[in-house]
C-alpha cells in the first residue's frame, strides 16, 4: 500500500524541521566560536601550533650547546654533544590491520641488538607495553593514568639513531608511535684527573625541561654561562597531532653557552696527581691535597686531592655528592707551623720584634698566664737559645708563643690574622668555600688565642688560603688573589677574569722572611727540598686534629714552598689530613712529594737550573 498525499506532507514537514534544527545548531555554534569565544579559540589554535612544552629543545636544531671547559693550553676538560632517546607512545591508537604493539617492540628490540647495544629485554617490553600507571591520590584512591611517552633507550649516538630511524620508516604504518628525542650529554676526556675542579652535570626531576645542570665544581658555579639557552619553534601538526616544521618560525632562537678557559694545566695536574697518589698509598691518612700556583699572578696550575672520584661513580650512586668537593677549597685544617712566618712577619713589620732578639727555650716547656689562669707550651725537641731566624728555622712553639703572648698580645695576634686576611674567603670560583674557623674577638680565650694561634693551632684554614697567602713572601709582600678561571667567552671574543692585588706586609720584611725560609730548607726542617737544581724557600707544619668532643683524631702535616727562591715562579703546597702512625712530621710525609712536584714542574716549564747548582744534585 502506497503513501498518500497527507503522509508525504507530514514527512516533508518533519524533514524540514530536522534540517532547520540542524542548520540552527550549526549557525549557533559558529556564532559561539567566532563571536562569543573567538579570543579563547584563537589562543587554543595558537597552542596547537606551538611545540609541546616537554618537547621544546628536543629537536637538535633547537638546542643550545653547552660550552666547553678548557685548560690553559686549550686541552678540552669538558665538552657537550647530543645523543638520542628512543621514545614509544604505547597509548597511541592502532590502525586496523597493523601489527600489535608487542610485535612492534619485538622488531625494535632486534634492530637495537643488531647494532651491538645490550638491552634488558624484559624491562624493554615492560616499559614499552605499559599503557597505564597507577597513582595514589591524596584522598587514598588509586587513579589509573594513561602513559603517553615511555623512554625505551637513552644515549643513542647519531649513527645508531639514523639506522633505527631508517628501519622504522620502512614500516611507517606500524612504527608511527616510535620517535627520537635529542638530549645533551657531557664528556670529560681527562677522566677523574680534574673531577673535583670541573665537577659534573646532572638532571633534576624538578627541572621542567629536564636539562642537564651543573651539580659540582666549575660546572655548578658557572652553570648559567655554560648552559646556553634552548630555542622555541612554532610548528604545525597533522590530524594525529604529529609535529612537522613546515611553515614554522622561531619564537626564540637557540643560544650556545660560553666556553670557559682555566689556568689549570693538565700536564702539571698530572704531576701533582702522580706524586700525591704515592703519598696516599704510603701513609695512613684520610686524604692528601696538592696545590701548585704561579707565585707572581695567583693563577692556579694544579689543584688535586686523593682519594678522588669519577663522574661515572656519581652517576651510578657509588659516590655521594658531598664527597665530590674540592678539598683544597672546601675543607679546613689547622696549618701548624706553616703559620709561624705570618705572625713573625706581622710583629717584625710593626717593630715589636727584631731578627736579633733572643729567646731562651732550653727548658723545653714554658708557662704562660693571663688573669690568674695559665697554660703550658712545649717544643717537640730541646732547642736552647735562639734568635728569631733560629725560631723559624727549627720551628719552636715556645718562642712563637712568647712572641704572640708577650710582644703582640691577644689584640696584636688577632690583628695579624685579620691583617693577612685569613678571616676572608679567597673568592676562587669553586663552590662550598667556608669562612676560616677561629673564635671571634669577643668569644676568644685571650691566653689560648695569643699563644696557640702563634704556632698554627686554634685556627683552621683551607689549603688554598694558606698557599695563596704564603706566596706574599715571594712577591715582596703583595697578595695576588688566587685565580682558577682565565677567561670566559666564545671563539676569539673572550672576557678575561682578573683578580685584585694588594700589599699585606712591607717588601723589606717579605724579602727578609724569604731569606729565612731558604735557611729552613738548607739547615732546618725542610731539608728534603735541599740540593735541587734551584734554591727553594719553604716551611713545614704539623698540627693536632680534634673532633667536636675534644678527642684526638690524628694530625695535619704539610709543607708550603716557593721555587726558585731567587725569583719564585711557583708556590707548592702539599698536605696530609687525619694522618696517623709514627711518621707524622712533614719532613718525611709531604717533603718528598713537594720536592718531586717542584722538580718536575719547573723542568716542564723550561726553567733552567741555577748556575752552580747542577753539580749539587
Amino acid at each position: 500500500m502506497g503513501i498518500n498525499h497527507q503522509q508525504r506532507q507530514k514527512i516533508s514537514r518533519i524533514v524540514a524541521i530536522l534540517l532547520f534544527g540542524g542548520y540552527t545548531l550549526v549557525v549557533s555554534r559558529l556564532l559561539h566560536v567566532q563571536v562569543t569565544k573567538a579570543e579563547t579559540f584563537a589562543g587554543l589554535q595558537d597552542s596547537m601550533l606551538v611545540r609541546q612544552r616537554h618537547k621544546i629543545g628536543s629537536s637538535q636544531f633547537e638546542r643550545g650547546t653547552r660550552g666547553r671547559i678548557l685548560d690553559a693550553d686549550g686541552v678540552q676538560l669538558a665538552l657537550g654533544f647530543d645523543t638520542y632517546r628512543l621514545i614509544v607512545d604505547p597509548a597511541m591508537p592502532r590502525r586496523a590491520g597493523s601489527a600489535t604493539l608487542k610485535d612492534r617492540l619485538r622488531v625494535a628490540l632486534r634492530a637495537v641488538e643488531s647494532i651491538g647495544i645490550e638491552v634488558d629485554s624484559v624491562r624493554f617490553f615492560e616499559r614499552g607495553g605499559q599503557t597505564h600507571v597507577d597513582q595514589v591520590r591524596p584522598n587514598g584512591f588509586i587513579e589509573s593514568r594513561r602513559v603517553r611517552r615511555r623512554v625505551l633507550l637513552s644515549g643513542l649516538l647519531p649513527y645508531q639513531r639514523d639506522y633505527l630511524q631508517e628501519i622504522f620508516q620502512r614500516r611507517n604504518q606500524r612504527f608511527r608511535d616510535f620517535s627520537f628525542e635529542a638530549e645533551s650529554e657531557r664528556e670529560y676526556p681527562q677522566g677523574s684527573l680534574c673531577a673535583e675542579v670541573i665537577g659534573f652535570v646532572g638532571r633534576s626531576g624538578a627541572d621542567i625541561e629536564n636539562r642537564p645542570r651543573g651539580r659540582a665544581g666549575i660546572e655548578f658555579v658557572l652553570d648559567e654561562l655554560l648552559s646556553g639557552e634552548h630555542g622555541e619553534f612554532d610548528c604545525e601538526k597533522d590530524g594525529l597531532g604529529r609535529e612537522f616544521d613546515q611553515n614554522g618560525r622561531w619564537i626564540k632562537a637557540p643560544k650556545d653557552g660560553y666556553d670557559v678557559g682555566l689556568s689549570l694545566s693538565v700536564g702539571i695536574q698530572t704531576i701533582a696527581d702522580e706524586e700525591i697518589r704515592k703519598v696516599y698509598q704510603e701513609f695512613d691518612c684520610q686524604a692528601v691535597t696538592a696545590i701548585v700556583m704561579e707565585t707572581q699572578t695567583g693563577r692556579i696550575l694544579a689543584l688535586r686531592s686523593y682519594p678522588t672520584f669519577a663522574v661515572e661513580d656519581v652517576r651510578a650512586n657509588r659516590v655521594h655528592i658531598r664527597d665530590t668537593v674540592c678539598r683544597a677549597v672546601a675543607n679546613t685544617y689547622p696549618p701548624g707551623s706553616v703559620f709561624k712566618p705570618f705572625i713573625a712577619a706581622w710583629a717584625l713589620d710593626r717593630g715589636l720584634v727584631s731578627w736579633d732578639d733572643v729567646f731562651d727555650v732550653s727548658a723545653g716547656i714554658a708557662r704562660f698566664e693571663w688573669q690568674g689562669k695559665g697554660r703550658r707550651v712545649r717544643d717537640s725537641h730541646p732547642n736552647g737559645v735562639l734568635d728569631l731566624r733560629g725560631v723559624i728555622r727549627v720551628s719552636s712553639n715556645m718562642a712563637m708563643a712568647q712572641i704572640g703572648h708577650e710582644r703582640l698580645g691577644f689584640g696584636g695576634v688577632y690583628d695579624a690574622v685579620e691583617g693577612f686576611e685569613f678571616g676572608r674567603r679567597t673568592g676562587v670560583l669553586l663552590p662550598h668555600e667556608p669562612r676560616p674557623l677561629f673564635a671571634s674577638r669577643a668569644a676568644a680565650n685571650p691566653l689560648y688565642f695569643s699563644t696557640s694561634v702563634s704556632f698554627g693551632q686554634e685556627i683552621s684554614l683551607t689549603p688554598l688560603q694558606i698557599a695563596s697567602k704564603f706566596a706574599v713572601f715571594g712577591t715582596g709582600g703583595i697578595y695576588c688573589e688566587p685565580s682558577l678561571v682565565d677567561w670566559i667567552g666564545k671563539g676569539s671574543d673572550r672576557r678575561a677574569n682578573t683578580r685584585s692585588r694588594r700589599r699585606l706586609i712591607s717588601a723589606k720584611v717579605a724579602d727578609e722572611m724569604k731569606t729565612v725560609l731558604i735557611d729552613v730548607v738548607e739547615n732546618g726542617t725542610a731539608k728534603p727540598l735541599k740540593d735541587l737544581p734551584w734554591q727553594v724557600a719553604a716551611k713545614t707544619g704539623t698540627a693536632e686534629l680534634f673532633d667536636k668532643n675534644g678527642n684526638m683524631m690524628g694530625y695535619s702535616s704539610s709543607i708550603c714552598a716557593l721555587a726558585p727562591a731567587a725569583d719564585p715562579m711557583i708556590t707548592v703546597w702539599v698536605g696530609l689530613h687525619e694522618l696517623n702512625g709514627t711518621r707524622i712530621y712533614a719532613t718525611s710525609t709531604a717533603g718528598p712529594a713537594v720536592r718531586a712536584i717542584i722538580e718536575r714542574t719547573l723542568t716542564k716549564l723550561g726553567v733552567p737550573a741555577e748556575v752552580g747548582r747542577e753539580e749539587e744534585e
